[in-house]
């Protein structure tokens, strides 16, 4: 299984001094290439090492051959959705917290669609959401990630490449994003 490498450097400069790395493996699912490599981007900033699969057929063969700490699954996506590929591995016995990534977060109505994961988040991702609701998963370190005193920027993701900062706009919503 090959690890997800990023295309972005971190520059510790420009990092919130506040911010605790997360410690943990991180099954990333999702269907669209963009969104993969802003969460993916997301995710080895906040100090995760980041598996991705395209479907929920692939998450199912990952998850079943290798341990993670937790997954992010996408919920609609071509070939297996993310409910069916959640209840398929819950079935094999990989109880792994399963964070779902959707457009539409479920109403109080759709209980079935609740109960198959631990967490949703909405996209566009918010990398503060994002981080928060990781942390509740995943290990966080006792030191804070920069030490610069001086950033007081609100985004968790400061530290990233400007283009990945560019992508990350388009995911969370300052740009239109256009295929």
């Amino acid at each position: 299984m090959e690890w997800h490498k990023p295309s972005a450097e971190v520059s510790a400069e420009s990092q919130i001094p506040t911010l605790k790395e997360c410690i943990g493996d991180v099954l990333l699912v999702e269907d669209e290439p963009s969104n993969r490599t802003v969460v993916a981007l997301l995710l080895e900033t906040m100090g995760m090492r980041v598996w991705v699969a395209e479907d929920g057929i692939d998450a199912v063969a990952k998850a079943t051959k290798q341990e993670f700490d937790l997954i992010l699954m996408d919920i609609r996506m071509p070939k297996m959705d993310g409910c069916e590929a959640t209840r398929k591995l819950r079935k094999k016995g990989v109880f792994t917290p399963v964070i779902a990534l959707t457009a539409n977060s479920p109403d109080n109505s759709n209980k079935a669609i609740r109960d198959e994961f631990d967490c949703f988040l909405e996209k566009p991702v918010d990398s503060n959401k994002l981080y928060k609701a990781i942390s509740k998963y995943l290990p966080v370190t006792d030191e804070a990630k920069s030490t610069d005193e001086s950033d007081d920027s609100s985004n968790v993701v400061s530290g990233i490449s400007d283009d990945a900062n560019i992508v990350l706009e388009l995911v969370e919503g300052d740009k239109p994003a256009h295929e």
